[in-house]
């Protein structure tokens, strides 16, 4: 017997992979689903798929630390830096930054702060 969490997993691969219109992709599920006679499933199947998806999300969230509040705009130079065109945006406020950024993207940290450029001369100073 097949499972929602294995026909959510079999959906979302489809969707991967192939460039369906959301629509046809869902109608084509559909025509499966009665046909096998597991019509009951599809709420199981549509939970686990939005489930999938956020995990999926929250590894593609861009996270940006600065010193004070900044602008659309500047989000936008900064998602285009780290190639995060696409990913949601959380923008967070820490005063330890100083000044520029922090950018956090699939598990990849991009330094732009002044404290760190400062940290950096200091060392270089000191040696």
């Amino acid at each position: 017997m097949i499972t929602s969490r294995q026909l959510a997993n079999e959906i979302i691969v489809a969707s991967d992979q192939s460039k369906i219109v959301d629509r046809k992709l869902a109608s084509t599920v559909v025509f499966f689903l009665q046909q096998k006679n597991l019509l009951a499933l599809l709420p199981n199947i549509l939970k686990r798929i939005e489930e999938k998806l956020a995990q999926r999300m929250a590894g593609e969230k861009l996270y940006i630390t600065t010193a004070f509040p900044i602008s659309d705009t500047m989000v936008e130079k900064i998602r285009s830096v780290v190639d995060a065109s696409e990913a949601l945006v959380e923008v967070s406020i820490e005063e330890g930054v100083i000044g520029g950024f922090i950018a956090r993207y699939k598990g990849k940290t991009y330094d732009a702060s002044v404290t760190k450029v400062t940290g950096e001369l200091a060392g270089t100073l000191s040696s």
